[in-house]
Formats: C-alpha cells, sequence, structure tokens
C-alpha cells in the first residue's frame, strides 16, 4: 500500500480503499483525486453493487445467461437466490 502511503490516509481509508480497489491503479488514482477516500470508496462500491444486482434481476426476468465481455455466464437458481 506504499502508494496510499504517499497521501496520508488513514488506516481505515486504506483498507477501505485497497479493499474496493485491490491494485487497480485507476481506481486508485481516481479515489486520491477526489479525497475523502473511505466515503468515495464506500459510494463506487454502492454503484458497482447496483449495477450487479440489476444484471441478476434481468437474469431472472430475461433467462439465466448473462453475458460479460465475451464471456457467456450460466446462473442457476441457487445461484439467483444468494
Amino acid at each position: 500500500m506504499g502508494f496510499l502511503d504517499k497521501y496520508s490516509s488513514s488506516d481505515v481509508e486504506k483498507g477501505v480503499t485497497w479493499n474496493y480497489c485491490g491494485g487497480k491503479p485507476v481506481c486508485l488514482a481516481e479515489l486520491v483525486n477526489r479525497g475523502r477516500m473511505e466515503e468515495t470508496a464506500r459510494g463506487m462500491r454502492g454503484i458497482r453493487t447496483d449495477q450487479i444486482e440489476g444484471l441478476i434481476e434481468d437474469a431472472k426476468e430475461f433467462g439465466h445467461r448473462i453475458s460479460y465481455d465475451t464471456e457467456e455466464i450460466v446462473l442457476t437458481d441457487e445461484d439467483l437466490l444468494k
């Protein structure tokens, strides 16, 4: 987390940021540029969660197949109940 050390983030901010972004440089840079990294990371995670939930709802309504990039994912009813 050396990159985050340069921006004197708290340990909580570093943990949330790393858990959200992992080592993705673009994501880390976006959080650093916006400031308030913990709050921003939580907001970004909420947006992504909503997107995933929307995909699952679409799968329930239109069929159990989801295309992601070039991959097709087939969900079982058990997957949708989780």
